[in-house]
């Protein structure tokens, strides 16, 4: 959606050296991926420095490159010199949006915000062309290239930002522009960056500083860190939600359903019935930033509902796998917190097992804690006895503290059981899963517990 752009224009937006010239219509930094008139920006990597392959793209239909060494461009090939590739293209990006005139919604938070951006993203389908943030393109690179990338007939973006320290949600708002800010909540995820949950919701409030007067921040009106949020959002509209409590948009009568959870809205919109096609209970608070986004873009409420229908859990994010035994595996492996290991023992407490089925939770270790791996393991293991699954699968040198924090709260021992890696885990856990039984795996993702759930599924490890 970049349209087209001259090489000159682009050196002047950047603040580098042009020589040639080309009309680029799209911007690349996969060589494998380049289209016809693409400008090729060569980023220098830990494994592969992108001036190696500039060669390569002209030959493939690339008319410029943007590069840092210009002895790397071949002959005849237009470039752009500059000294830091990913700030201009930052810069390219920033430029487009102020030639967008349509909403953009940001997505930010501790735990949640993916699977936010991916509800949203389908519910705003029934009002809008959707293009969204993939992956975890949600940093310096990728947010820009996310908006780049957008197909012609983009009516509105929704795009998640990741953070590693105060300011970098704060830049990518400045590339971004967003009219609707969501925090999801503050945890304690990235604690061993910033150093303390306040650090942590001073840089995700950067994301509603950031909003226009005429744009609308959405928070959770149970969080925490509330008041910070409401204050970060003092200049603008404001929409809180929550579960079974006073708010703007508010889903009570839940109900666990075969196929997901049902639950009434009432909101600034009205009043509906919905469905959500998932059996995680938290993400009935995620579909309700959804829907407050889409009463804000002009969607009716009912529409907006019918298309939480189409939502799908990506793989590694509670999605449902069926394993070869039969039992129901649920993969929340892509990583880990205090927050979503206690939801996701939620998930497995609320999920209807058949005659005769037990419910397993295999745990792995939480990497990114800092000085708070300690208590935030025990918090978990405080979960494990609250929930109480059936037995308990440990993997890693820190869960251990999972194990004694679950049985002073109580937790049987002998239904513990420990290993040091996730591929010990996986040889043995098919031999103890049967047909009717259900098995939640979720760690932080260095843990590997992919392992685990490949080892139950194979090539039965279809959706279920």
């Amino acid at each position: 959606m970049l349209g087209t752009l001259t090489l000159q224009r682009i050196a002047e937006m950047v603040g580098g050296s042009s020589v040639g010239d080309a009309v680029v219509h799209s911007v690349s930094i996969d060589s494998r991926q380049v289209e016809p008139g693409a400008l090729f920006v060569a980023l220098r990597g830990d494994v592969h420095d992108g001036h190696a392959f500039v060669g390569d793209v002209y030959r493939d239909g690339a008319v410029a490159a943007m590069v840092t060494d210009s002895k790397a461009v071949p002959d005849g090939m237009p470039y752009v010199l500059v000294s830091d590739p990913v700030d201009a293209v930052s810069k390219i990006a920033a430029d487009f949006r102020t030639r967008f005139d349509g909403p953009v919604v940001g997505i930010t938070g501790s735990v949640g915000k993916t699977s936010t951006k991916e509800l949203a993203s389908v519910v705003l389908q029934a009002g809008f062309a959707v293009h969204s943030t993939t992956g975890n393109q949600n940093n310096e690179l990728g947010l820009p290239l996310t908006v780049l990338s957008a197909p012609q007939n983009t009516s509105l973006f929704v795009l998640e930002m990741g953070m590693r320290g105060l300011g970098q949600i704060k830049h990518l708002c400045s590339i971004a522009r967003p009219s609707v800010g969501i925090v999801t909540g503050i945890g304690v995820s990235h604690l061993e960056l910033l150093g303390s949950r306040e650090r942590i919701a001073d840089a995700k409030s950067e994301m509603l500083e950031s909003l226009p007067s005429s744009g609308t921040a959405i928070y959770p009106v149970d969080d925490d860190f509330v008041d910070r949020l409401r204050t970060a959002s003092n200049h603008c509209s404001r929409l809180t939600v929550g579960v079974e409590t006073a708010a703007d948009v508010v889903a009570s009568g839940l109900e666990r359903q075969r196929d997901g959870w049902r639950f009434s809205v009432d909101s600034p919109w009205g009043k509906t019935k919905c469905l959500l096609p998932s059996p995680a209970r938290f993400l009935v608070k995620n579909s309700l930033f959804a829907l407050a986004s889409a009463g804000l873009c002009g969607i009716d409420l009912a529409a907006a509902a019918r298309s939480l229908l189409r939502f799908e859990a990506p793989r590694g994010r509670l999605s449902q796998r069926r394993g070869r035994s039969g039992a129901l595996v649920i993969d929340d492996t892509y990583n880990a917190a205090p927050e979503s290991m206690s939801a996701a023992l939620d998930v497995l407490s609320d999920t209807p097992v058949a005659a005769g089925g037990v419910r397993i939770a295999v745990l792995g270790e939480m990497r990114e804690l800092g000085d708070f791996s300690v208590e935030g393991h025990a918090q978990v293991g405080v979960a494990v006895a609250r929930t109480r699954p059936d037995t308990v699968v440990l993997v890693g040198d820190s869960a251990r503290r999972i194990e004694s924090s679950a049985r002073v709260a109580g937790y049987p021992a002998d239904r513990i059981h420990w290993f040091g890696t996730a591929q010990e885990a996986a040889m043995l856990l098919p031999s103890i899963v049967s047909t009717n039984d259900v098995v939640i795996a979720k760690g932080s993702r260095a843990v590997g517990l992919e392992a685990v759930v490949d080892a139950l599924c194979g090539d039965a490890g279809g959706d279920g």
